[in-house]
């Protein structure tokens, strides 16, 4: 067995065995770490003094991921004044007012947009520039706002305003790529001088686990397991006509 071990074939084969047992064993901790359910903060309180940095929770072009929905997150850029929208029908304490939505140009020239604030009534976009030059933004991640969120009894909608933040149509609007949802901001850095927007109230899954992520961790590590089965049936195999073919009895029988 142990001449067979050492030929270029069973080299070959093993390293390759050992390869596979080690992705799949990877594949297998990776779902294990996946099937954790871990809530979501709560975005009544307060955003957490450590925020996700934007750019490593998703990219341009993909749905906001579940487990991030409510997250504290943190981006820098630069406000796209000229891109500025008011958000019309929007209340805060009872009184009517408006969000103001401003793109916030990211270094590698994609855009995520973020509610800066409040303000009464319905102003011109002019009327609330934000701060010039770059910007440290911190706030919650929301998803897109649907159609079943459109405020009724507002007019007809000016050139600078829009009904919902809607990525769909934002995309139509904002020339250049966008992160999907949006985020509303808590704070920044230089500050900025409207009112702050409670963000929706997150319902984040129970903590506990995601069962179809633990099923998944076992299919890989069983993997893992068919690769020795097979590797170990193989060698037993190779072994067995080794004997054979050289007439030792004694060998074939020890295989058997």
């Amino acid at each position: 067995m142990a001449r067979l071990l050492r030929t270029p074939k069973w080299l070959g084969m093993t390293l390759f065995a050992i390869v596979l047992i080690g992705v799949f064993v990877q594949l297998g901790a990776w779902q294990w770490d996946r099937s954790k359910v871990e809530p979501v903060v709560d975005s009544a309180n307060p955003v957490a003094s450590d925020p996700r940095l934007l750019l490593a929770l998703y990219s341009p072009g993909r749905s906001v991921p579940p487990e991030a929905v409510g997250a504290p997150v943190v981006a820098r850029g630069s406000y796209d004044f000229e891109q500025q929208l008011i958000v019309p029908g929007r209340r805060s304490g009872g009184v009517a007012g408006s969000w103001v939505l401003t793109p916030l140009l990211l270094p590698d020239g994609t855009a995520i947009p973020v509610v800066r604030g409040w303000v009464p009534g319905v102003p011109d976009s002019v009327d609330v520039p934000p701060p010039d030059g770059t910007v440290r933004v911190v706030g919650w991640l929301e998803v897109p706002e649907s159609d079943a969120l459109r405020p009724t009894g507002v007019a007809s909608l000016a050139d600078d305003q829009i009904g919902i933040v809607s990525s769909a149509e934002l995309l139509s609007r904002w020339p250049y790529d966008i992160y999907q949802g949006f985020v509303v901001l808590d704070r920044q850095e230089p500050p900025g001088d409207l009112t702050p927007v409670v963000p929706p109230a997150a319902q984040p899954p129970p903590a506990g686990i995601r069962w179809q992520n633990f099923g998944y961790a076992f299919q890989w590590w069983i993997f893992a397991a068919f690769v020795v089965f097979f590797w170990v049936r193989m060698l037993r195999e190779d072994v067995k006509d080794d004997a054979a073919a050289a007439g030792d009895p004694a060998q074939l029988e020890e295989v058997r």
